[in-house]
Formats: C-alpha cells, structure tokens, sequence
C-alpha cells in the first residue's frame, strides 16, 4: 500500500536540504532524501545614493541602494577607510561623526556580496565642510588628483613630486605604491575592476572595464 503526503517546506538559504519521513501505519518505514534547494544566489553589483557631503559637528546617517534591488545579501557594514584630516569615526553601525573639514572616505561592506563566499566593498568619499582643516598647507594647494584608463593602462595626473602615492583594489588590497618623481604617471593593471588611487590626503576612484 502506498500513501502521498502533500506538504510544504520554506527554504531560507541556497544548498540541499535533507527530509526525512516517517509512517507509523500497520508498520514503520523512515527514510531520507537529499533535495536541491532552488535558490540562485544574486551578487551585488553597486551601492548608490550614498551621502557625499557632510558637516563638522552634525552627525551623518550613511545608507545606500544596493544594486540589484533583488541582490540575495544587502546589509551594508560601515567603516572608516581613511578619515583624513577630518577625524572621522562612526557611532551606532552608520552614522558618521567629523570634527573638522576636508574628505572622509567610508568603506560599505556587504558580507557575502560578491559571491557566496566572498564580501563585496566598495569606498566612497565624503567631503566635510565647516570647521578649521588640520590639511598642511601644501596639501591644501596640492593640485586635484585625477586618474583613468588610458591605453589600457591607468593614467594619473595631479601628483606632487615626492609624495607617496598609492593604488588599491576596491577591496582594499595594495596592488602599487611608488613615490612620484613627476606630476603624472602611468601603471599597467592586471585586473579589470574598480581601483581606488590615493596621494597624500586625496583619493580618487577609476573603473577599469
């Protein structure tokens, strides 16, 4: 004799799940099946919207858009990647605090992001009005930082000669560091992807695709 159950089960994450039954009728059968869970993991691809100015003394809520709207992770983790001359520290999981003026760079993570197993970052400037700057003034004279693909290699120009400057991938990793011998400079990358160029206090972001 043979009986079907219809029943329902609510998966909550991506693998296999392992179901076991058992009857209790004129007899005892158990057994166990191994069944694919349906669920396709979406990664993220970009967080928008997220705040670019703020003001000395005035907290500042962080938050973003994470794209796709239906990525499967989306909980962003906020950190100071660089707080500059700003004297920049988060309170309270994403709420930004400066004490003076210049450019805070916040680091947004996603925990499992990028992939199942690997996180997605992604680092954002913030530029802090009000207050007196702590910037050296040479710094704050140095030219603006600019830099990007060129030739497919990366260009950066607006360097002061014999500052350190440095290029990271956007998940922080070092991938070149020299000291500048004149105001502009080209590098090969191995990798596409989103690089993050910082001289002295400045930093600017470049996308190589």
């Amino acid at each position: 004799m043979f009986f079907k159950f219809n029943s329902r089960i609510t998966l909550t994450n991506y693998g296999s799940v392992t179901v076991c039954g058992t009857i209790n009728i004129y007899g005892t059968w158990a057994g166990n099946e191994i069944i694919d869970c349906p669920f396709v993991f979406v990664a993220v691809t970009n967080i928008t919207d997220v705040p670019s100015t703020a003001t000395t003394g005035t907290p500042l809520t962080l938050a973003g858009t994470v794209v796709p709207a239906d990525a499967t992770n989306q909980t962003i983790v906020w950190s100071v990647y660089d707080a500059g001359t700003t004297g920049a520290t988060i309170a309270n999981g994403n709420i930004l605090n400066a004490t003076a003026a210049g450019i805070a760079t916040v680091r947004a993570t996603i925990i499992n992001g990028a992939s199942e197993s690997s996180n997605y970052i992604d680092i954002f400037n913030i530029t802090v009005s009000g207050g007196a700057s702590t910037s050296a003034p040479e710094l704050a004279s140095a030219p603006p930082l600019k830099a990007w693909i060129r030739n497919d290699m990366l260009h950066v120009t607006g360097l002061t000669i014999g500052e350190v400057w440095s290029v990271y991938s956007v998940s922080g990793a070092l991938v070149y560091r020299s000291v500048a011998i004149n105001d502009e400079a080209d590098i090969a990358l191995r990798a596409r992807g989103v690089y993050i160029v910082q001289a002295g206090e400045r930093t600017v972001r470049v996308a190589f695709e």
